[in-house]
């Protein structure tokens, strides 16, 4: 029979890590922040690719290892929204992606408890959500992927095998349960595509079906880049959605909190949603709308569309 345990070392082996990222793996593991493994990280920039994905999110960001493999595989304009409650491993993690030549642009750290953070964040804005944080907590930030999360985006959850125990009935540990649940759920749930990967520690990867209950409401976006030859649509749009009863805010441009400007607009005008990237000043802050497959950026005015 042939050895399994050398098939599983030649796959975790089968694609090189670049310099970056064995200095990035380093600096983990000096940390105590356990980085995902090889295997695994190829497999996250082959789901990102494949999908073609410009704006994904990550709950827990560590040194960087697996935000610099999902960059790698994102398009060349793809944005990384990563988050972690330790701003000190925040930092390694911008300088691991500087050091590996990525602008700042394709970059979005945020300090924060991810349960405090997602609820700010912007329904169906991601083509993919990468769950790596508190694994306690996972079937939470599980609630929040599927809301933010695009019709037909990807699901990753790491560590799905924890430790090689979620494949023993026997192990009842807390972690091992919530493991188990989290991977039999998304298994069962018949708004995803499921898979479980034996890379790392377990990889349960799920695409979404495509399919949801409910029209896709309005898109509220703010931008810094022009787009001349559509600016004329969208604002007789918005003057037909913002009247002179709409909050001040509105009618100019957007203050820089996007989080708390669309939960404010969201409150002004129903079903609509923001989705908005950040760059590395107030002063830059855009966001690109999707519809029908094509990317529109925008001068920085409020503009809604259907």
């Amino acid at each position: 029979m042939a050895d399994k345990a050398q098939t599983w070392v030649y796959t975790e082996d089968y694609v090189a890590e670049s310099d970056a990222l064995t200095a990035a793996r380093a600096v983990a593991t000096e940390m105590g922040a356990t980085p995902v493994s090889p295997g695994t990280g190829a497999a996250l920039r082959m789901l990102a690719a494949v999908s073609g994905a410009r704006a994904v999110l990550e709950i827990g960001t560590g040194a960087g290892v697996s935000g610099l493999w999902i960059l790698d595989g994102m398009a060349s304009d793809g944005v990384l929204t990563t988050i972690d409650s330790e701003s000190e491993l925040l930092g390694h993690a911008r300088r691991n992606f500087a050091a590996a030549g990525l602008s700042s642009h394709r970059t979005r750290l945020i300090a924060g408890r991810a349960l405090d953070v997602l609820p700010r964040m912007a329904a169906r804005g991601y083509d993919m959500v990468v769950l790596d944080g508190d694994l306690e907590e996972t079937p939470q930030y599980l609630d929040h992927a599927v809301r933010i999360l695009r019709p037909g985006g990807t699901i990753a959850f790491v560590h799905a095998l924890w430790h090689d125990q979620v494949a023993d009935p026997a192990r009842r540990d807390a972690h091992t349960v919530v493991a188990r649940e989290v991977v039999n759920y998304l298994r069962d749930s018949e708004e995803f595509v499921p898979a479980l990967l034996p890379v790392g520690d377990g990889l349960a990867v799920q695409q979404g079906s495509g399919v949801t209950g409910e029209p896709v409401p309005p898109l509220l976006c703010i931008g810094s880049d022009g787009c001349a030859e559509r600016s004329g649509e969208f604002r007789s749009f918005v003057r037909s959605h913002l009247d002179d009863e709409t909050p001040a805010p509105f009618r100019g441009n957007p203050h820089d909190d996007a989080a708390t400007f669309s939960t404010d607009f969201q409150g002004a005008v129903p079903r609509t949603r923001l989705h908005c990237c950040h760059e590395s000043t107030p002063s830059q802050s855009y966001a690109r709308a999707s519809t029908g497959g094509v990317t529109y950026p925008f001068y920085r005015k409020s503009a809604v569309f259907p």
